[in-house]
């Protein structure tokens, strides 16, 4: 199928199964480590789009963990839930909203509740 035609993206589903890889930024332990947690998350985030030209786009106090620096290379937090991710210049093909809604863009939620009223 030609890209310039296609309607949805070659996805491809994995897994990883970690135990704990550690637990959610909304039980820190200190204010020391959240800021810790979210300095590391903004640093994966601008690695896989500056090195991998990958873009998350569904970053939310769901996808943010506070890991374990002992068992984590150093990190105390992590960037999870890839699944929304594309490539750079990928085209998504969607039309729908998809995300977290408290994280969406005020213009995205307003096109849809006009949509609801009409």
């Amino acid at each position: 199928m030609n890209t310039q035609t296609e309607v949805y993206r070659n996805r491809i589903f994995s897994c990883l199964v970690i135990s704990p890889a550690g637990r959610t930024i909304k039980e820190f332990g200190s204010i020391e480590e959240l800021l810790a947690s979210l300095r590391d998350a903004i640093k994966a985030h601008q690695s896989l789009l500056s090195n991998a030209k990958i873009l998350h786009r569904d970053i939310s106090e769901n996808n943010i963990i506070i890991t374990y620096p002992k068992t984590a290379g150093g990190f105390t937090g992590m960037l999870i839930d890839l699944d929304l991710a594309i490539v750079d210049g990928e085209r998504t093909g969607g039309r729908h909203m998809i995300g977290t809604m408290e994280f969406m863009a005020i213009d995205m939620l307003r096109a849809v509740e006009a949509y609801l009223q009409a």
